[in-house]
Order: C-alpha cells, then structure tokens, then sequence
C-alpha cells in the first residue's frame, strides 16, 4: 500500500502537457485520449499503471486543462492535470 501511495503522490504531482494540431477553431485534428495520456505518464518515470486506471468519459477533443482521474489499486486516486495545447 505504501508504493501505491507514493505512485499517487507522484501522480498527483504531474501535470502533463500535450501538444496537438489544431485547426482555426481551437479543435483538434484527433483527439487526446486514454493511450496518449498514459504514454505520457509512462515518459515522467510511472511505468506501473494501465489505460483502463485512467477514467476519461471522452476523448479531449480541443485546446483546454483538465484534471484527469486515476484509479489506484487500495482504492486510492489520484488526478493528474493535463494541458492540451496547440502545437
């Protein structure tokens, strides 16, 4: 339970920033979802989570921060800040 803990202190810690292409409009070509927000984690040194932790009802579909839910094993959460911004 104390390596979960400390996973979620890390994550809590993050804050992820993504660059896409957008168009005119702000949206995006794509979106942001589960597998690129975990490859970003992955990429700060937390290698022990999977997709399905990662609770996003959506993919992010336009420029914009949001706090992204991550569920944790011992029932502990953490949220991690992600930035979607235009490349």
């Amino acid at each position: 339970m104390l390596k979960t803990q400390k996973t979620a202190e890390k994550l809590e810690s993050l804050e992820l920033e993504i660059k896409v292409k957008v168009n005119e409009t702000g949206k995006l070509f794509g979106a942001v979802n589960k597998a690129l927000i975990l490859e970003k984690i992955k990429a700060k040194g937390i290698k022990n989570l999977t997709e399905s932790q990662i609770i996003l009802t959506e993919p992010i579909k336009e420029v914009s921060e949001r706090e992204v839910l991550i569920n944790l094993p011992h029932g502990l959460e953490a949220k991690v800040m992600v930035r979607v911004i235009a490349e």
